[in-house]
């Protein structure tokens, strides 16, 4: 049996392609030293739910291999380098234990063949991935996930409203799953600047060339102001929080004023250092109301 002698959705025991064609029978990406063929196996082991699977722009979007920061060696190497190679890239979906399914011949796309998206760790750990285009080659199985979004060669931007039922999240740490803030301080500013009659938003940003989103926070439509939240007034927290609006602000027009919104009045040093950058500092008062740095 070769690859070639296998049906489209065929299901077969990874241990027997393997006898049949050779290659690393532990590994995701899978050179064979017998035959010119790469063979690449995808499924929930992979652990890549939102970055690998069919976009519409009509490919598959794999996530190479390597722990930390993938680099381009190894098995991305030979993705990469496989049309001058002259070596097929057949992909593979994991099916029952031990088995996958055949889902056909795929290349590598001309334009756009890889990009970087950022992605969890073994150890859960942010680290930097490559997330290869891979066009089909004739028929194909239409198999497996697809992408919640594919990247754009334009940012996007979505807004909708901060008081929409269901934006709240208990607190907890400062990741936000599902791009829920934390509830509390959020919600308080918002009311608070919906009963100054102002319009506030929640967004979500998508750079281009990505497939993540950042999430905005609060956005005060009126004000023009890009508001950052956090539950501490620590210099991480600070830097943290001047560090994300700088981001977020470039995909914003027109160029919004930018706030840090935090539970207390950070130490001088803080609040001078923002000052410095034109960034406004907002907490609460004791009277429910806020304060600003501005004022």
């Amino acid at each position: 049996m070769t690859v070639l002698d296998l049906a489209l959705g065929a299901v077969v025991g990874r241990a027997q392609l393997h006898d049949s064609v050779g290659g690393r029978r532990q590994t995701a990406i899978s050179p064979s030293s017998r035959e010119p063929l790469i063979l690449l196996f995808v499924g929930p082991e992979q652990g890549h739910p939102r970055l690998e699977g069919w976009g519409d722009d009509g490919c598959f979007h794999y996530v190479g291999e390597g722990r930390g920061d993938q680099q381009m060696t190894q098995g991305n190497r030979a993705i990469r380098s496989h049309r001058e190679a002259g070596r097929e890239l057949h992909l593979f979906q994991s099916a029952k234990r031990g088995f996958c399914r055949y889902l056909g011949q795929f290349r590598l796309a001309e334009t756009t063949p890889w990009y970087s998206a950022d992605a969890p760790d073994t150890d859960g750990s942010m680290r930097s991935v490559i997330v290869f285009r891979l066009e089909p080659v004739g028929a194909t199985v239409r198999e497996g996930a697809s992408l919640p979004r594919t990247p754009k060669d334009a940012p996007e931007v979505r807004t909708w409203s901060a008081s929409e039922p269901g934006w709240e999240w208990s607190p907890g740490a400062d990741e936000r799953p599902g791009g829920k803030p934390v509830a509390g301080l959020e919600l308080a500013y918002a009311r608070y600047l919906e009963a100054q009659g102002c319009v506030v938003k929640r967004a979500e940003i998508i750079p281009p060339g990505e497939a993540g989103r950042m999430v905005v926070d609060l956005f005060d439509v009126t004000g023009n102001r890009l508001i950052e939240c956090k539950r501490s007034v620590t210099r991480q927290s600070i830097h943290a929080a001047v560090a994300q609006l700088l981001d977020h602000r470039r995909f914003l027009a027109p160029t919004p004023l930018l706030v840090v919104l935090v539970p207390g009045r950070p130490r001088d040093d803080l609040v001078n250092l923002c000052s410095s950058l034109m960034i406004e500092v907002v907490w609460p008062d004791e009277e429910g109301g806020f304060m600003s740095s501005f004022d």
